[in-house]
């Protein structure tokens, strides 16, 4: 089937779970912040910062993320470093009960978790030593 085809099918899709939805064109709820919202909160700002700090960007008055003057460094310490770093942050987002949440909270906990698992086994397996070219490393 081309994408052609595919496009216009998903947006249809799309259209049709958005009105059939119970809470379609309804106010999402607010719900009060609770102490693991705001830690969570926090870790995962945290992490954006220091990233950004760590690869060489930063933002702009208008919000917009840019590059820095300098590049991050490349060396195995620096490398043993940031995985060391990460490893951190997922002990404390494991010492977070997922319980006491927020369900969008919720969600946002399982993807920082897949980000930082995912960058965690690209230190271990030491993808940074991979010689590189115009597809896929080596």
């Amino acid at each position: 089937m081309s994408l052609k085809l595919l496009a216009p099918a998903g947006a249809f899709l799309l259209g049709t779970v958005a009105v059939c939805s119970p809470v379609y064109g309804a106010p999402a709820a607010k719900h009060a912040a609770s102490a693991a919202d705001t830690r969570l909160s926090a870790l995962y700002n945290g992490y954006s910062a220091w990233e950004d700090k760590e690869f060489g960007y930063f933002q702009d008055s208008r919000g917009e993320q840019q590059r820095a003057g300098y590049l991050p460094h490349v060396d195995e310490a620096s490398q043993l470093r940031r995985a060391a770093h990460l490893k951190d942050l997922l002990a404390q987002l494991n010492a977070i009960n997922t319980a006491q949440l927020s369900p969008d909270e919720k969600l946002n906990a399982e993807i920082f978790r897949t980000v930082l698992e995912n960058e965690i086994s690209d230190y271990q397996f030491r993808t940074w030593e991979m010689p590189f070219n115009s597809d896929s490393s080596f």
